[in-house]
Order: C-alpha cells, then structure tokens, then sequence
C-alpha cells in the first residue's frame, strides 16, 4: 500500500485541510508542505516504490529538494533537464 495525499475542500480558495493516507491510518496537517515532506518520508523509511503513475514528480521531489540519489532511481532526461534548469535560475 502506497502513501497519498488527500487535499479537503471546494476550490484553490476554500482548503479546509491535508491528509496523508497510509495503512489505514489518516494523518491531518496544517499546510500542503507539511504534508507532502511526511508523504515522502514514508516512502523512504519504508522503502516503498513510488507508483509508475507519478513516479517522476516523486523523483524530482527527492533529487531536487532532498539532494537524494539513489541507484533505483528511473533515468530521465526531462527530469534532468528541469533539475538544471532549476539549479541554473
């Protein structure tokens, strides 16, 4: 089972909070960021896969914020390109 993150409300302008669901477990946090930094977490202290589907902004997330790189990680060379680009700007 993999984490993912539920975002509550109506629009962009009325959130009323986050969740991380994993292992049946329901975790609320204050903001996005919060939320997002413990979705990842949990994907590296438990050695879980990223799903396919979203695998590369996974990547991206963990190499350009994290500074982790790993041998499991998917080459890519979008992902590279963008890593620079904002690395360079």
């Amino acid at each position: 089972i993999q984490p993912f993150i539920i975002v509550e409300g109506l629009s962009d302008f009325n959130i009323k909070g986050f969740y991380v669901f994993f292992n049946h477990n329901l975790l609320k946090f204050q903001s996005f960021l919060e939320c997002l930094d413990t979705c990842f977490k949990i994907f590296h202290a438990l050695s879980l896969k990223y799903p396919n589907a979203c695998q590369i902004p996974w990547i991206f997330i963990q190499k350009y914020f994290y500074e982790i790189n790993t041998v499991y990680d998917i080459k890519s060379v979008n992902l590279t390109s963008l890593i620079n680009f904002c690395n360079n700007n």
